[in-house]
């Protein structure tokens, strides 16, 4: 995955490099020229320059394939400074793993094509702006129009900056079909098969030097915070799009970064280093045949008070398979979607916090289960959302005696010292009723979701991935622990 540039301070460039950002920057102000995306007026025209947005440089080092680095310039208005600015329309479709994940699943499912397209200069390619707002563009791009220094125009593209140029480019493209778009805008890459690009590998260690990294204990000071939360924040990315097997290490160094020492930062670079050795690892999305009917399966897995504070983990595994995953076959998994992250609210006991966690992998289940329903097989009736969700079978599967005994009687009886958690089953005993959700138990060593509640490496995902990404539901029919 590709990491996001970090900004050039033009004061430290050297003479060589000043002369590639004036390049750099001589594209960009040929872009808007080209694209007419400010408007001079007549002197009575102008409102004053309290009135307009301003504009500013971003410079940038751009990474190619072959190593080299190239200069990239890219003018943005201060949308902040729009007087309309919190009035302004913000919200744009963006795309979310678990769509991203079924969209792959049913185009490799269906022998579907899939191609990617990076459109040069996006937003200036968009319509005309709808509103009124005055700008004061860079002077390059003021000389380029043969204006004088810090003259207002009048905006006519959603440039850069703007609260919604997302969703101004998102009107504009949303009415044409490919071939349109493809005609209609000018495109940079083009690609179709493959999609990958470099990220973790760019990842930085924190430098410690060897007195340092003798304080084990002593904590973090304000600098090692700042680039702890950095190299988290970059790993956290990862894990949440292609590398679940991160997610629960990730996760609970989060929360020790606040309250950080030595040692926090040592497993932050332990940790990085077993992402760069998996930087060639593969999200395989199965191309299963056409005519298989295919199932949601939720993973759910808690460890009580793991956390700084007493706090609990829930992880959660949403995968896509064949029925047959429910007849205890090993099957292709597909990953759809995946959850590491802290149960909201106190947890007493273990049996709790798996609750939390059933109860949570559910409504993930009901929504996944309602999407590809919505995919497959269109219109839906809004009002009634359990009739769509039962079209695609939905399987619970948990390692909890507690849940599963409990899911597993005509009727749960609220009794126990966990009334409030037993009272919150109740919605997961619901969706077995209403929709015809399964509840499946299985020993530890075959939960997927363990590795996504527990530091260190997974055993359980590292099976997973030396199967090529295939599973199998062991259920023991004595219910007995892996640990026995």
């Amino acid at each position: 995955m590709k990491r996001k540039a970090v900004e050039v301070s033009e004061k430290r460039l050297l003479p060589a490099e000043k002369a590639q950002f004036r390049e750099a920057k001589a594209v960009e102000v040929k872009n808007f020229i080209a694209a007419e995306a400010f408007k001079s007026l007549p002197p009575h025209l102008q409102p004053s320059a309290d009135q307009a947005v301003g504009m500013r440089w971003i410079l940038t080092w751009k990474q190619k394939e072959d190593g080299t680095k190239k200069a990239k310039a890219r003018a943005v208005l201060l949308g902040y400074q729009d007087p309309s600015y919190e009035h302004r329309a913000t919200t744009s479709p963006v795309m979310s793993r678990q769509t991203r994940q079924m969209f792959l699943q049913y185009a490799a499912w269906k022998r579907w094509v899939i191609q990617k397209g990076d459109v040069s200069g996006a937003f200036l390619q968009g319509r005309e702006y709808p509103d009124q707002l005055y700008c004061i563009p860079c002077p390059e791009i003021l000389e380029a129009m043969n204006l004088p220094p810090g003259t207002v125009t009048q905006l006519m593209k959603a440039c850069y900056g703007l609260v919604d140029a997302p969703l101004e480019w998102y009107k504009s493209a949303w009415n044409q079909i490919l071939d349109a778009i493809r005609t209609k805008f000018k495109w940079g890459d083009w690609e179709q098969g493959t999609f990958t690009q470099c990220y973790a590998n760019e990842i930085k260690e924190i430098p410690l030097c060897a007195t340092r990294r003798r304080q084990d204990d002593g904590a973090v000071t304000e600098w090692e915070k700042t680039q702890l939360r950095t190299l988290l924040g970059a790993l956290s990315w990862t894990a949440q799009q292609v590398a679940p097997q991160l997610s629960a290490e990730v996760s609970l160094l989060l929360s020790e970064t606040s309250q950080g020492t030595v040692q926090t930062i040592k497993k932050a670079k332990a940790l990085l280093l077993q992402a760069k050795a998996r930087h060639n690892h593969k999200m395989k999305i199965h191309q299963f045949n056409p005519q298989t009917e295919l199932a949601l399966y939720a993973w759910v897995d808690a460890a009580s008070q793991n956390r700084n504070k007493g706090g609990s983990t829930q992880g959660i595994f949403l995968g896509m398979a064949p029925l047959e995953l429910s007849r205890r076959e090993v099957t292709d998994v597909t990953p759809i979607s995946w959850h590491s992250s802290k149960i909201d609210r106190a947890c007493r006991s273990p049996g709790a916090a798996e609750v939390q966690a059933a109860c949570n992998g559910e409504d993930i289940l009901f929504y996944a289960r309602y999407q590809w329903s919505e995919m497959l097989y269109g219109q839906v009736d809004l009002k009634d959302p359990t009739t769509t969700v039962r079209r695609t079978a939905g399987y619970l599967i948990t390692d909890s005696r507690n849940v599963y005994d409990k899911l597993n009687t005509e009727v749960l009886v609220i009794k126990g010292a966990e009334k409030r958690a037993n009272i919150e089953l109740l919605s997961v005993k619901a969706a077995q009723i209403d929709t015809n959700l399964e509840i499946r138990w299985v020993h530890s060593e075959a939960q997927l979701a363990n590795g996504l509640t527990k530091a260190g490496i997974s055993r359980e995902f590292e099976l997973y991935y030396k199967m090529n990404a295939r599973w199998r539901i062991v259920e023991d029919p004595n219910m007995m622990s892996a640990r026995l």
